[in-house]
This record gives C-alpha cells, sequence and structure tokens, in this order.
C-alpha cells in the first residue's frame, strides 16, 4: 500500500497543531488555514468609526491620540501573530522532517530485512 506524501503532511500537519498549543490549523475543501490562538486583535475605538471632517481642532487632536494608540496595539498584534505563526512554521517543519526520516528508516528496515531473509534462504 503506498501513501501519497501529501497524506503524510496533512497527518503531521494535523498532529502539530494539537501538539504546537499555539496556532490552530484547519482543513476543509482542499484548502488549509491557519489561526492564532495566542494574540488578541485590538478592537476599533468607536470614535475612529465616527470622525467627522468638520470636528474642532482639540477634538481631532483627541482622535489622533486614540488613533496613534491604537495603531500601537495593532502593531503588537501584528508582531505576536508573527511570532507564533513561524514558531507553529518551525515546529511544523522539523516535525514533517522528522516524520519523512523516520518513514525512510521503516523503509529501509523493511528493505533490509527482506534481504537478509532471501540470503538466509539460499
Amino acid at each position: 500500500m503506498r501513501i501519497a506524501p501529501f497524506a503524510i503532511i496533512v497527518a503531521s500537519l494535523v498532529l502539530i497543531s494539537g501538539a504546537a498549543s499555539a496556532g490552530n490549523l484547519t482543513f476543509s475543501s482542499g484548502k488549509s488555514e491557519w489561526h492564532s490562538t495566542r494574540c488578541t486583535e485590538p478592537v476599533t475605538p468607536p470614535s475612529l468609526l465616527t470622525m467627522d471632517s468638520e470636528s474642532p481642532a482639540g477634538g481631532m487632536n483627541s482622535l489622533m491620540e486614540t488613533y496613534n494608540a491604537y495603531a500601537d496595539q495593532m502593531q503588537q498584534y501584528m508582531n505576536c501573530v508573527g511570532t507564533e505563526g513561524q514558531s507553529d512554521a518551525d515546529t511544523a517543519s522539523q516535525t514533517i522532517i522528522s516524520s519523512a526520516q523516520a518513514t525512510i528508516s521503516n523503509a529501509q528496515q523493511k528493505v533490509s530485512g527482506m534481504h537478509d531473509a532471501l540470503q538466509a534462504k539460499q
């Protein structure tokens, strides 16, 4: 029986998604998607959604301070997602490499065992 390489990769990634305890990797309709579980996106301040170009200068200054604080929070969020994603990618890569090496080693042992069995019968 031949297992497709994609099936091995998918199985490895499914195992990783549970073992990494970081982001979640989901598969649907032949596509995969990763979601952070450690990072929380900041909520957009309502005042930024309702700002008016006719606001007085003091109000605009306050809105700019709110915007700057929000932009800083969003940058921290993006940094968090990047770090978590890279960590998961590194873990996934190492797991796939280790799993592939183990599969190759098992295949080599089977071939070697068959060779030894055939040699013993001669």
